[in-house]
């Protein structure tokens, strides 16, 4: 887990793209001191509970590297050898709210003001909660287009465009019939009730060399910007070298501007590999293994990274 602290286009510009330093073992509860130097980090916390969230159900996510002789909770601690106060107090309780899935891997809204939730399912279906009971109509279906026969495959990803009461616009990303990764947008027509099918429009298409790691998660962010989270491409310990690679899409948080009046999308000035020479102009951020989901802090304009490592050890190298 990942904590970019306070975020802002202009003030963020790394100078040098990669963590500092990130490592934590693996428990049921992860708590990671992270620095990093381009974006001024200090310290941060990050709580991921690893168990106990998917009673009754396969499990969806992206599979993290759990190592069954760790202690409950492990915490790196700050300059100083400060614990940051109130990690020991965070406390999660869980509360049915609708059933019926297969394999639920993502929750979301429109931030329409409806209140509607919007479930993506891996093999290619989101579905929708509407006043507390779910819709038998699902809102948008692409299983002919998704390939989800492997673990970590299938349609990993949705967000809805922040003018989405007006416009209908929502982007997914997923897998397709050869494995690769697709980023498309659609379009919800009338009532907003479902989207069309045959409104696609490719963003962001690239292959994908291994079956897993495959990232998936997608994010406006407060800049209005579409993020995107792109694994290293898998195949056990980034053989390929993609994470550190600024020249290819894979293992990087992307960042574009869907909202150009010409082609599928533009590169926001403010990238910070603008004005390079070999770096793909899309690259916000490298050294990153499967950044399976993230969340902007609405208050602070923190990012919050969730990102795997390799065997016993969760990192960002």
């Amino acid at each position: 887990m990942v904590v970019l602290r306070g975020f802002s286009p202009q003030a963020s510009r790394p100078t040098h793209p990669y963590p500092v330093a990130v490592a934590c073992r693996v428990g049921p509860i992860l708590v990671a001191w992270v620095t990093m130097n381009a974006l001024r980090l200090r310290w941060a916390v990050a709580l991921a509970m690893l168990a106990g969230l998917g009673a009754g159900c396969q499990t969806s996510s992206a599979p993290g590297s759990q190592d069954a002789g760790a202690p409950p909770a492990v915490a790196a601690t700050a300059a100083g050898g400060a614990t940051p106060a109130g990690a020991a107090s965070v406390r999660v309780t869980l509360a049915p709210v609708a059933g019926g899935f297969t394999k639920p891997l993502a929750v979301t809204n429109a931030g329409d003001g409806t209140g509607d939730r919007y479930v993506v399912e891996q093999a290619g279906t989101v579905r929708v909660i509407r006043q507390g009971a779910l819709d038998p109509r699902p809102f948008l279906t692409l299983t002919n287009l998704v390939r989800s026969t492997g673990n970590e495959q299938g349609l990993l990803g949705l967000t809805f465009h922040p003018d989405f009461k007006r416009n209908g616009l929502l982007f997914v990303n997923y897998t397709d019939a050869r494995g690769n990764t697709v980023i498309a947008r659609y379009t919800a027509p009338g009532d907003r009730r479902t989207a069309d099918p045959g409104s696609a429009k490719t963003v962001l298409a690239f292959d994908q060399p291994f079956l897993n790691h495959n990232g998936g998660m997608l994010l406006f962010g407060p800049d209005s910007k579409l993020w995107i989270g792109t694994g290293d491409g898998g195949g056990g310990g980034d053989p390929q070298a993609n994470s550190q690679n600024a020249g290819v899409l894979l293992g990087k948080l992307l960042r574009v501007d869907v909202d150009v009046p010409d082609g599928p999308y533009g590169i926001p000035p403010d990238n910070p590999f603008v004005r390079s020479g070999t770096a793909r102009q899309e690259v916000w951020g490298t050294g990153l293994r499967n950044p399976w989901r993230y969340s902007f802090d609405r208050a602070t304009g923190d990012l919050w990274v969730a990102d795997v490592g390799q065997n016993s050890w969760e990192e960002v190298t």
